[in-house]
């Protein structure tokens, strides 16, 4: 889509900031995709008899969850860091 801003001459984005902002969407659709599994999860939690055993099952969901979605937003910055290492030692 961005492709046909361009050759309209009126692109939106351009270098950098387009690549931050395909990382940004990217990042996005995997949480999207976690948000869709979470309730499912939750759901097995529910079925479990013994009290503790369900909230441990609870707060392993939520903690999962979180990291889960940290993840997904940092990738961009680890993959970042890693290309500029191996771009040093190469030299």
């Amino acid at each position: 889509m961005e492709s046909e801003f361009q050759s309209l001459e009126c692109a939106t984005a351009s270098g950098e900031d387009l690549e931050a902002r395909a990382e940004l969407f990217a990042s996005c659709v995997q949480i999207s995709a976690a948000t869709k599994v979470v309730p499912m999860l939750m759901d097995n939690a529910a079925a479990i008899e013994r009290k503790w055993l369900r909230m441990g099952a609870y707060v392993l969901i939520i903690l999962g969850a979180f990291a889960y979605v940290v993840g997904c937003m940092a990738l961009p910055n680890i993959e970042d860091t890693l290309t500029s290492e191996r771009t040093k030692q190469n030299r």
